[in-house]
């Protein structure tokens, strides 16, 4: 029998309910189920046998409540999960029982996906509310249809205000204004880009007026047939601010090297590649020659070697003398000593060398003077001032007038027949100086000492004694000695070496200062750049905290240079005696207190201890000298200390001194260093892990030695320092 054409057929409708994943089941008036479809087996889990004659309320159930109230079904199925679902329910008749027709459709993938986008619209949206950059969307006519927090803390208008304003008259300066109209009109009208989908630097206006530089990114968006353009808009005033301190510092470094005494020279693939004035002086050329010329052209052809293959060794990264000397000839053919001290650097991207240059051309010739001098001396020395004596058996047998009269001071034969220990000054240099000669003379037949003899009138007088025996297989035989005094010859020596000294001193202060301005200087400005690098790339992802960390690090920073600067000056005009001395009335109490409260917030968890008597009154001392005197004293006993650790000042007087005392318990200082500290650059060993620049302890010095005082150290390494500065200074 054929169905009719407005029936659907049973089992069709059956086979399309199971296709379609919906499960269906029938409900007795009980409540139990007494079919159900193979949809309903596979969303459950249940075999047919466990579902039929379970009661509908075990297998469908309700749970949570839903946002617009009411509950939301679900199917338990036989692992115990629960599946949301769509319940649909008809009354019908079987056998004429009633009966329940339930159908369900599993929606919980549905509800997911709809969860999941509503989350996702929800987390954008907090993301927009929560960026750094302000966020602000615009429609065709520039009106504002969206505009997040960052916007409002930016600009100043709230959220309500901003909406349906038109853009250009809320933040655009009246200079930008027609660019950006016409902008909007040639992209809606012919497609040109201009600005969108690109970072551009400009400015913007806050509520109050106040214009201020922005980073700004504006991309279209087309929705149907309408477009909206979002723009992401970042405060750079901080970046600019760093930008200009950053060249501000660099300017002052530019300073200090082209101010320099020493000539300063770059040299990258045998060229210079740049030089201070003095560099160019120097060489005798202008900026365009020596750019043009191979460095090694104007080194003297005796020294190109030493010096070019220490340049290519050093390039090469390999251990090179870092410190030495060589000849150069300038133009007008003068020949100039050089001293040079080089590093390998990055320049450009490309390794290259930074090189120091001294004249020392004045140094070099007096050495070989000094050299010329001594060899003449000790020729006259040798020809005419040669005493001879013969010595047999311990006895002087035999005494030239040289040598008995004008050397040793004793009347004509007075030392004939003595023992030659007379011209000792103890018997036991006697022995030492017959054993030393008679092992030498057995091996060599020469024996050649420089030895102290002592004068008639006891005056102990330095001698070369040469001896040669007359037989070396019979050394009772005799010996004859050749005297020379070298008096002063050992003098020239103490003065060449003293001379020396002085050199090498001032090669080790040159080097230490090499090694401060490429370390001190290098590493603030590379914290001002790390920092800006920072705040450019994350600085909108960064919290509030470290923004702040880092510009208060490039302004640290940039004080550090400057101080930097301000000590090698001080010290300059020290070392030239164009360092200032001006006493004036001072209130010892007020001074020190200010010097406290300047110093107080570097000293970071460190407690500054005073004990200044209110009663001390006024003295005459130099503010500015003796504000140098403590501030470095305080700065290095909290700067060597550890956190938590106090240090402490102290002031006494008495009617003609006042007395300063700072203590701490830092690392302290070694008995070899102390001797040293107030030396220009130097560091004590333990210390070289704390930055610091060698010239704090060399200022205080100079300042104090001006005041006509003086400076104690009390020390003990790991147990912390004592400094007292006493001055001279009447009460007022």
């Amino acid at each position: 029998m054929t169905a009719p054409a407005d029936h659907f057929p049973a089992h069709l409708a059956h086979a399309a309910l199971n296709a379609a994943g919906i499960g269906a089941f029938i409900v007795d008036r009980t409540g139990h189920i007494r079919a159900c479809n193979e949809a309903v087996l596979a969303m459950s889990g249940y075999t047919a046998g466990a579902l039929i004659g379970m009661r509908e309320s075990m297998l469908i159930g309700q749970t949570g409540k839903l946002a617009y109230g009411g509950s939301e079904p679900v199917l338990n199925t036989m692992a115990g999960e629960k599946l949301r679902v769509l319940v649909a329910t008809e009354t019908s008749a079987i056998d004429g029982e009633p009966v329940s027709v339930v159908t369900v459709r599993d929606i919980t993938t549905r509800l997911q996906v709809e969860e999941s986008l509503r989350d996702l619209g929800q987390r954008m949206r907090l993301m927009i509310e929560s960026a750094r950059d302000a966020v602000i969307t615009i429609d065709v006519s520039s009106h504002i249809v969206d505009w997040n927090s960052a916007a409002t803390e930016m600009f100043g208008w709230s959220r309500d205000e901003a909406i349906g304003s038109e853009l250009t008259e809320l933040i655009v300066p009246t200079q930008h204004r027609v660019s950006h109209h016409n902008g909007l009109k040639r992209f809606l009208a012919h497609g040109v880009h201009g600005i969108l989908n690109a970072s551009i630097e400009t400015t913007a206006l806050t509520r109050d007026g106040s214009e201020f530089d922005i980073e700004l990114s504006v991309w279209p968006v087309k929705s149907g047939d309408e477009y909206t353009f979002t723009s992401f808009i970042r405060n750079i005033t901080d970046r600019k601010a760093a930008q200009r301190a950053m060249a501000l510092s660099e300017t002052r470094y530019r300073l200090v090297v082209e101010n320099a005494n020493d000539g300063i020279i770059v040299t990258q693939d045998g060229f210079i590649r740049f030089a201070n004035p003095r560099a160019y002086e120097l060489t005798g050329r202008d900026a365009e020659t020596v750019r043009l010329t191979p460095f090694i052209e104007m080194i003297h052809p005796d020294d190109r070697a030493r010096v070019y293959g220490n340049y290519l060794r050093r390039m090469q990264g390999e251990d090179v003398e870092n410190f030495y000397t060589f000849r150069v000839v300038n133009t007008a053919g003068e020949l100039l000593w050089l001293q040079i001290s080089s590093v390998a650097i990055d320049w450009e991207g490309r390794v290259a060398t930074l090189n120091f240059l001294a004249d020392v051309t004045e140094q070099i010739e007096l050495k070989e003077r000094l050299t010329q001098s001594l060899a003449q001396r000790e020729a006259i020395l040798e020809t005419s001032a040669a005493g001879i004596m013969f010595i047999q058996q311990g006895q002087l047998r035999w005494v030239n007038p040289a040598l008995e009269q004008t050397m040793l001071g004793h009347p004509k034969g007075a030392l004939i027949g003595k023992p030659g220990e007379v011209l000792f000054a103890s018997h036991a240099e006697w022995r030492r100086f017959v054993d030393d000669a008679v092992t030498v003379l057995k091996k060599q037949r020469v024996f050649d000492i420089e030895r102290q003899l002592k004068r008639a009138d006891g005056e102990l007088r330095w001698f070369q004694i040469t001896g040669r025996p007359l037989d070396v297989e019979d050394l009772p035989a005799g010996t004859i000695w050749n005297v020379i005094d070298i008096a002063d010859r050992r003098l020239a020596e103490e003065e060449i070496r003293r001379a020396l000294q002085r050199e090498r001193e001032l090669s080790d202060m040159k080097t230490r200062f090499v090694a401060m301005t490429s370390h001190e200087f290098r590493t603030p400005l590379a914290a001002i750049l790390s920092s800006v690098e920072l705040l450019e790339d994350y600085g909108e992802r960064m919290p509030e905290s470290e923004r702040r960390d880092l510009l208060t690090l490039i302004k640290s920073s940039s004080i550090r240079l400057t101080k930097m600067q301000e000590q090698v000056q001080l010290i300059g005009r020290a070392d030239s005696d164009k360092l200032e001395f001006r006493p004036e009335l001072l209130s010892v109490a007020e001074f020190c207190a200010d010097v406290v409260r300047e110093i107080q917030p570097d000293a970071a968890t460190r407690s500054i201890e005073t004990e200044v008597p209110a009663d001390i009154g006024e003295r005459a001392l130099d503010a500015k000298l003796m504000r140098h005197v403590l501030t470095n004293l305080l700065s290095n006993a909290i700067k060597y200390s550890a956190a938590n650790r106090s240090v402490s000042l102290s002031v006494t007087s008495s009617t003609d001194s006042i007395i300063f005392t700072i203590s701490d318990r830092g690392i302290g200082i070694s008995e070899d260093d102390v001797p040293h500290l107030f030396e220009t650059f130097y560091r004590g060993k333990n210390a070289s892990p704390i930055a610091g620049t060698g010239l704090g302890l060399a200022i205080v010095r100079q300042c104090v030695d001006q005041h006509g005082g003086r400076i104690e150290v009390e020390s003990h390494l790991g147990h912390g320092t004592k400094v007292t500065v006493t001055i001279p200074t009447l009460l007022i």
